[in-house]
């Protein structure tokens, strides 16, 4: 009878057992990945080109002024990234406390049929993204956060080969990190100033915010508006008159749905911004 050789038997097992769990990583890094984005880390450099390369070029805009961003502001980001003769692409996009940081900070959300998902509350391929002359563009959304402060936008984008391989022939680059400052209305800068005079008061007997500015201030406005999260104009109050405005400013909250708003107030060279709230 033939001896079993039971060093060949225990190497089969291994290979029986962890082979799928081997496939499985192969596949889900294929199918998007995270924690990928700070730059003390090995990111893509684990499995394709172990260094960044320069010739991946990354750009990124917004909508939005990042010095000046109000709580819960959403605000729409496009990156695009280009490399001679790319075929498909992957990323990994987080915000976090700090650079490098270990924190996400806020919520990112994928467009619409953009190929993006979330993993561990960041941004990242479904699957291998196909490029449009060796360029590609992912578009995504970030909503900060309620609590103050200043947030670094970072990541990883892979530019790759397309043969179906995890190699060195697949090159990747930084998204260097970018500041987010996120600033409550009574601190945004304006004219290279900041305004921290309190324009609202909530009137606790009438469930509203009332006006506080002076009537002599109240006669030079030029421009009284409220906008939504957004920044999107919900209304500009007539103030002809002007000693209607205060009445005005309050039956408009009757008006408005529950939720968070801005008021805008322009008087001469200086700019009011100030956060009100409607709850009913």
């Amino acid at each position: 009878m033939k001896r079993i050789n039971h060093k060949l038997v225990a190497i089969f097992l291994i290979i029986f057992i962890f082979l799928p769990f081997w496939g499985y990583l192969a596949f889900s890094k294929k199918n998007g990945v995270s924690g990928l984005t700070n730059m003390n880390s090995k990111s893509c450099g684990e499995c394709h080109s172990s260094n960044p390369g320069p010739n991946v070029i990354i750009s990124l805009q917004s909508d939005s002024n990042l010095n000046n961003i109000p709580p819960q502001t959403r605000i729409k980001f496009t990156l695009t990234a280009n490399l001679p003769n790319a075929k498909v692409s992957g990323i990994d996009v987080a915000v976090k406390n700090q650079v490098n940081g270990t924190q996400n900070v806020g919520t990112l959300t994928p467009e619409t049929n953009s190929g993006l998902k979330i993993l561990n509350g960041e941004i990242t391929h479904s699957s291998p993204i196909n490029c449009s002359n060796s360029q590609i563009t992912y578009n995504f959304f970030w909503t900060a956060p309620q609590t103050e402060g200043s947030y670094f936008l970072q990541g990883a984008v892979l530019m790759g080969n397309g043969n179906g391989k995890e190699d060195s022939g697949d090159l990747w680059n930084w998204l260097q990190p970018v500041e987010l400052k996120v600033k409550t209305t009574s601190n945004v800068e304006n004219n290279g100033e900041s305004k921290n005079k309190s324009i609202l008061f909530f009137d606790n007997t009438k469930g509203k915010f009332s006006l506080l500015l002076p009537a002599e201030q109240l006669n030079k406005i030029d421009l009284f508006k409220v906008v939504d999260l957004h920044g999107k104009e919900i209304t500009t109050l007539n103030y002809i008159g002007n000693n209607s405005l205060p009445q005005q400013f309050e039956a408009l909250q009757d008006l408005l749905p529950n939720g968070i708003y801005f008021v805008v107030i322009k008087t001469g060279n200086k700019t009011y911004f100030e956060k009100f709230f409607v709850e009913k």
